[in-house]
Formats: structure tokens, C-alpha cells, sequence
């Protein structure tokens, strides 16, 4: 996974084993805002597949993009009024905190 700046290094390696090549997932192409008001909508309208996907908007875009600390509040805030409706929401709170870290560090 690619989050925070773009990565232009090797992505293949030659061992004496193997070639390594591993697929590479660029969140920083991605608008996490845009996204989120998507999931919210989607939500709202009864399809809960894109919920994982919450844990992971922290690190779409590049850094200079929004306040990652607002924003990762703005999804904890989402994300515990779920669980406020569906305690079986509990791990998605912790999957988003433990993603965002560094960043509410």
C-alpha cells in the first residue's frame, strides 16, 4: 500500500530464489473526502459493502491534501454512530484507529 506520497522506487525484485512482485495499491491517487460521502450516502441508503474501506480513507491523497486529524475524527465520529445502531460495527472503530495511528499521534 502506497498512503501519504508516491512511491517511485523498484517494483520488481530478482532474488536468487525468485521473482518478487508484489501488486502495488496507490491511495494516493484516491479522494478520501469524495469517497467518504459516498460510503456515508450508500449508508444511508441501506448498502453497508463499502464499510471496511473506512478504515483505509485516512490515507487516500497526498498529505497536503485535507486535516488528516479532523478527517480521521470525522470518520470515528460516523463510524461510532454505526456502532451506536449495530454493536457489531466495534471492529471497524478499531480497524480505523489502528490505521490512523501515526496520524492522530
Amino acid at each position: 500500500m502506497i498512503n501519504l506520497w508516491s512511491y517511485n522506487g523498484k517494483r520488481k525484485i530478482q532474488t536468487h530464489i525468485g521473482l518478487y512482485q508484489p501488486t502495488f495499491v496507490d491511495l494516493t491517487k484516491r479522494n478520501g473526502k469524495e469517497r467518504f460521502e459516498q460510503i456515508r450516502n450508500a449508508v444511508e441508503s441501506g448498502d453497508t459493502s463499502s464499510l471496511l474501506e473506512l478504515a483505509f480513507l485516512p490515507m487516500y491523497g497526498n498529505d497536503d491534501d485535507i486535516d488528516r486529524k479532523e478527517f480521521v475524527k470525522d470518520i470515528i465520529r460516523f463510524e461510532t454512530e454505526l456502532l451506536k445502531k449495530d454493536p457489531t460495527k466495534e471492529l471497524l472503530v478499531a480497524a480505523t484507529m489502528i490505521m490512523s495511528n501515526k496520524i492522530l499521534d
